[in-house]
């Protein structure tokens, strides 16, 4: 409180993706003394489908489900 701050999520290039529509392009910008910019394009999603995960887990980590 007290400090003026703002973020600004922005969406675009609607793309479909099974039985969604998902946004291939996300601009988000967020500002208080500095402001910081973030550009995500996506190339492909996917949704509905089980992950794989080309690494193993170290033996000292454990799984969280």
């Amino acid at each position: 409180m007290g400090r003026s701050r703002t973020a600004n999520l922005a969406y675009a290039d609607y793309l479909p993706a099974g039985k969604w529509m998902f946004s291939g392009a996300r601009n988000i910008s967020l500002s208080e003394k500095n402001k910081l910019d973030i550009a995500f394009e996506f190339k492909q999603v996917e949704f509905d489908k089980p992950l794989s995960f080309p690494f193993s887990i170290p033996k000292n980590y454990r799984i969280i489900n």
